[in-house]
């Protein structure tokens, strides 16, 4: 068999296929009668010699029939198609020519007041195709017809069109030329409603001819938009120099009404204030009322001495009272001290109101301070008792669980750990699922660890200045650097000595061992007392 032409029949059927796919059916129809007849040429060619080749062949033809099947079925969808959009065009041009005919049957003179949905019609007849070819004769000369029964009364309404629409542009014009007129050397104030009311001129002219117009109307916005921009800017900076007048002569009002009655040199700097305020220009239709404010505020100041500091000391003692009261409360244990503590804070953002008005006298002032200092050292003891009964509490807790690691069977920790946080809790676990000797030695770790902090904090504070106690906590600072690599960093002695602090450095370790108890703990209480003390 010839497999060229086998090939060559298969890309026929493509190419078919194509055709059929891209829809150009009318386009591509005299390719779509070549491939048909190379086809047919090439299938005389091939001479299949066995079965199978007769069968691939056959299947070949087959499917080439089917696509000219396929390419006549969708030709004929398109002319079918195309005959119902001529027949579409066509009812719809006989309802355009019902309704001309209907307009043509009005009299002459009213002819014209249809003119607009007469070239409505007449472009609406323009966009349609064709219509079938047996009814394209008969409804053009029904449209013609009536066009030409229609034109002399057209002919009439479209001359007085024109004539109306070059009035429009002339007086247009006109408008243009007296508005270039007013916008050469403009006074503003004159020219603005002049200007305005031609604007209203143009609006009610309508429109003429559209190119004119369009341009009439690009020069008509630029000279008005010059305009109003030149005025806007003209007002714009008049009023920003009557804005900065009333912004300088408001500024004086304040400097009046901050002027400090009880001040000696308070004559002369009213008449400095009189003489910067004659300085200023002109400050717009408000300048009166400004000059009354200032004029008010200069007196004002020389007339209220002796009732404005009566009134601010009355204040000021009313606010030490308040103090006062808040710390018998917090001192006889009524308040507890965040309440306290919330009150304060509004007692203080009055005083900073206050104060924000101007000082009150030495003594008053003196007076307040005290009352401030003995609040807060009150704060201070009740804050720094509840630390202690936290810590003392805690270490009573202590000895508990220091004597169940200590044990064989220290199975009930957990209950004894309760008041450890949660951190603390897991470090506890893991030493409790420890044997007996390897807790010990970690809680005897903890106690060197609780001397150490000891009596670093007693040298901080100078409470053991022996040597045998120095050489002790260098050994125990020696030891510690050697197993930590020397990582840690011990706190300077010159750092503030407060009882949080040590509470916190002291429980960082968590439980000693129970032998060294009573003796870490003394230490502890001498340290608290010595800090209390200090405080």
């Amino acid at each position: 068999m010839n497999l060229d032409a086998v090939k060559q029949m298969t890309d026929c059927c493509d190419k078919l296929n194509s055709i059929i796919a891209k829809g150009a059916l009318e386009e591509e129809k005299n390719l779509k009668n070549e491939l048909e007849k190379e086809f047919q040429n090439l299938l005389a060619q091939c001479n299949p010699e066995s079965d199978g080749e007769k069968k691939q062949l056959d299947e070949i033809n087959r499917n080439f029939n089917k696509l000219l099947k396929q390419y006549a079925s969708a030709i004929f969808q398109l002319y079918q198609t195309r005959d119902l959009e001529r027949w579409e065009h066509y009812a719809i041009k006989l309802k355009i020519c019902e309704e001309l005919e209907q307009l043509s049957a009005l009299p002459q003179q009213e002819i014209g007041n249809a003119a607009q949905r007469i070239v409505q019609l007449r472009n609406h007849w323009q966009e349609l195709g064709s219509v079938p070819h047996d009814k394209a004769d008969e409804i053009r000369e029904r449209y013609h017809k009536v066009n030409e029964i229609m034109k002399p009364a057209l002919d009439q309404y479209f001359k007085e069109l024109e004539e109306k629409r070059s009035h429009i542009d002339n007086a247009k014009k006109e408008i243009l030329e007296q508005i270039k007129k007013l916008a050469e050397n403009p006074n503003f104030q004159d020219a603005t409603p002049k200007i305005k009311a031609l604007q209203t001129q143009w609006k009610e002219l309508g429109i003429g001819h559209i190119k004119t117009d369009r341009a009439l109307f690009k020069e008509f916005k630029a000279v008005c938009d010059n305009f109003f921009s030149a005025r806007n800017s003209f007002f714009r900076e008049r009023k920003a120099a009557i804005g900065d007048a009333t912004a300088r002569k408001n500024a004086l009002i304040e400097a009046a009404a901050a002027l400090d009655p009880k001040s000696p040199d308070l004559k002369r700097n009213a008449q400095n204030l009189y003489s910067q305020w004659r300085e200023i220009p002109y400050a717009g239709k408000n300048d009166q009322n400004l000059y009354a404010k200032f004029k008010a505020a200069v007196d004002n100041a020389f007339n209220v001495v002796h009732e404005e500091e009566k009134a601010k000391i009355d204040e000021f003692n009313n606010w030490c009272a308040a103090l006062d009261e808040l710390s018998g409360k917090l001192n006889s244990g009524e308040l507890d001290t965040a309440s306290a503590e919330e009150q304060y804070k509004h007692l203080i953002r009055q005083f900073n109101t206050m104060t924000a008005g101007g000082r009150a006298p030495a003594a008053t002032e003196a007076k307040c301070r005290g009352a401030r200092r003995n609040f807060e050292n009150i704060m201070q003891r009740r804050i720094t008792d509840a630390q202690l009964d936290s810590a003392r509490n805690r270490m009573e807790a202590e000895k508990q669980l220091a004597q169940i690691l200590a044990a064989d069977d220290c199975s009930a920790w957990q209950e004894a750990a309760a008041f450890l946080n949660h951190t603390e809790v897991k470090n506890i676990e893991k030493i409790a699922s420890m044997p007996l000797e390897e807790r010990m030695n970690i809680l005897r770790e903890n106690s060197k660890q609780r001397k150490f902090i000891l009596g670093n904090w007693e040298c901080k504070l100078g409470m053991n200045n022996s040597i045998d106690s120095n050489v002790e906590l260098l050994a125990l600072a020696l030891e510690n650097a050697i197993r930590d690599n020397f990582a840690a960093e011990t706190k300077s002695q010159n750092n503030e000595a407060k009882t949080e602090d040590f509470c916190h450095e002291f429980f960082s370790v968590t439980v000693a061992a129970t032998d060294d108890i009573p003796d870490l703990y003394a230490k502890f209480d001498a340290i608290i007392n010595f800090l209390t003390k200090k405080s």
